[in-house]
């Protein structure tokens, strides 16, 4: 029902252990003419199911989940352009909608089957919410987690400093190594950041210039105008809709997520414990969710 309460059954659940399903992991890419390589892996075996990433992350924050998901779905997690292994895109604001489609597409078509339902958080939501909107006919359940697609987003500090020419290619010296060194996460949460995530999440931006690269990868328009287009197009998605709040992000707070789950039809809010990244901090938590949202007739 759009707009309930926040499912208070799953903020007493905690952060239960479960097994991992140990399958093959296969990798590859693909390209469009704006994106000459989106890296991308898949595991497991069913229903398809891609995952979609964040800013300043990559597609292994998805791993913990898709491995427990992966006994009964397929589970694509690729790198968004300019991320971990892939490509950074040529176009800039609006442009990287459309672009983004085309990529998502292309993804199908390496599979050899639709992508019929996507999880995804952060900036990696903003594009979700995109692609459900303008392929209806595509996408049958939908997961925005963390989801900043209102206009009136207050973008996290680091970033605003990043995202400001010259101010922000001094800092990046200094912010982007901080960054990823802990990712925003504290006390026992960032014992799940491991040195492999930290690898994949820095990779584009090693070395000592990797700072100023990392500003520059973030002005990639405004996000007024691209958040206003998406806001805009939300009524439009037809998809079954699930918006996740985190109980604990700093970044992306309660009333946003209750504003989308207002305005995309028929759409539910579950709120569960955790920070911005619980994908990363609480995937048993988080692929048990999906796994019943999936799953439901």
């Amino acid at each position: 029902m759009s707009g309930a309460p926040p499912d208070s059954n799953a903020q007493a659940e905690g952060r239960a252990e479960g097994p991992v399903q140990d399958s093959p992991v296969r990798s590859g890419s693909v390209s469009t003419p704006a994106c000459p390589r989106m890296h991308y892996t898949l595991r497991g075996e069913g229903p398809l199911v891609l995952f979609l990433h964040g800013f300043p992350t990559a597609g292994l924050l998805w791993k913990g989940a898709a491995e427990r998901l992966s006994d009964r779905f397929t589970c694509l997690c690729p790198d968004l352009p300019g991320w971990g292994r892939s490509s950074p895109m040529a176009g800039r604001g609006l442009s990287l909608l459309d672009e983004s489609v085309a990529l998502l597409e292309a993804l199908e078509a390496a599979c050899g089957r639709p992508v019929r339902f996507l999880a995804a958080t952060d900036a990696g939501a903003v594009l979700a919410a995109y692609y459900a909107a303008v392929r209806p006919e595509k996408v049958e359940r939908l997961v925005l987690m963390s989801a900043p697609v209102w206009p009136d987003f207050n973008i996290p500090w680091p970033m605003r400093i990043l995202r400001t020419p010259v101010v922000g290619e001094v800092a990046g010296l200094v912010l982007a190594p901080l960054m990823f060194w802990r990712l925003g996460l504290g006390g026992d949460e960032l014992s799940r950041y491991t040195a492999r995530h930290r690898a994949s999440f820095s990779h584009p931006f090693r070395g000592p210039l990797g700072g100023m690269r990392l500003a520059r990868r973030l002005r990639w328009g405004e996000p007024g105008e691209v958040m206003g287009q998406v806001s805009r197009l939300l009524p439009q998605i037809q998809a079954r809709t699930l918006v996740v709040d985190c109980s604990e992000d700093e970044a992306v707070p309660l009333s946003l997520s209750q504003r989308s789950a207002r305005t995309i039809p028929e759409a539910r809010l579950l709120q569960l414990p955790g920070p911005h990244f619980l994908p990363l901090t609480d995937p048993n938590l988080v692929a048990r969710h999906l796994s019943d949202f999936f799953s439901q007739p």
